[in-house]
């Protein structure tokens, strides 16, 4: 598997994460901090929309910190 795009744009008060289809089914995960041990929980709210060969989630930009990574399964 090679590396995978992952793009993030503002958008006024949004956040759009972006990455594209891919036969490895890669889940957006997020979490609160990065510390020993991360608790990732997968990103349910809003679910992905598919366009133009792209998963696309828009999320409100809140107060406090949020990371996110793309966990993947093999086909």
């Amino acid at each position: 598997m090679s590396a995978l795009p992952f793009s993030l744009t503002r958008s006024g008060t949004n956040l759009i994460i972006a990455w594209p289809v891919s036969p490895w089914n890669f889940n957006l995960e997020s979490a609160t901090s990065l510390q020993a041990p991360v608790a990732w929980t997968p990103v349910t709210t809003p679910l992905p929309q598919v366009g133009g060969g792209q998963n696309t989630v828009t999320m409100p930009i809140g107060s406090g910190r949020k990371f996110f990574r793309l966990h993947g399964t093999t086909p």
